[in-house]
């Protein structure tokens, strides 16, 4: 059985809900960089109404911003303008935005690692508890797929 994908925080969290069900010394992983990505951003903001207030007058101005309010995340209450697949695209909004007078964005490159979960052998109730979990994360799936070589898995993360 394949879980995932999943990234970031999500990994930690999936590694959790393994461990309080007692599944996670029955699974393996796989690590997938992806191609790295330019983000478009403006930085945090004291309060989610601060950023809402920025995000609705940029809003005025033609300029799409969508605050963040993930609790557990560095980048709460910042203003994210996109992810682009190219510098010369996430350069091209700054410039527009300095155009309009808005000051204070920036582009980074982030770079994403999705993490994959597998389990040889799956029992129904195990696929069952597994079941359990994706239905926490969107976009995660699980499905019945052929594993990966043990060449490609990395057991040390499903078990840290």
């Amino acid at each position: 059985m394949e879980l995932g994908p999943f990234n970031g925080e999500e990994v930690l969290s999936v590694r959790r809900m393994l461990d309080e069900r007692s599944l996670r010394s029955h699974m393996s992983s796989l690590e997938m960089p992806l191609p790295a990505q330019w983000w478009v951003y403006i930085a945090p903001f004291s309060s989610y109404a601060g950023a809402m207030q920025q995000a609705k007058r940029l809003q005025k101005m033609g300029i799409n911003g969508y605050p963040l309010f993930d609790e557990n995340s560095p980048w709460k209450h910042a203003i994210s303008f996109g992810v682009f697949k190219s510098e010369e695209a996430a350069l091209r909004l700054l410039e527009e935005m300095k155009r309009k007078g808005i000051e204070g964005a920036r582009a980074e490159i982030r770079s994403v690692t999705r993490t994959l979960f597998y389990m040889r052998e799956a029992s129904a109730e195990r696929v069952s508890q597994l079941a359990r979990i994706k239905a926490q994360f969107a976009g995660a799936s699980l499905r019945q797929v052929s594993c990966p070589s043990s060449r490609s898995l990395v057991p040390g993360p499903a078990d840290e």
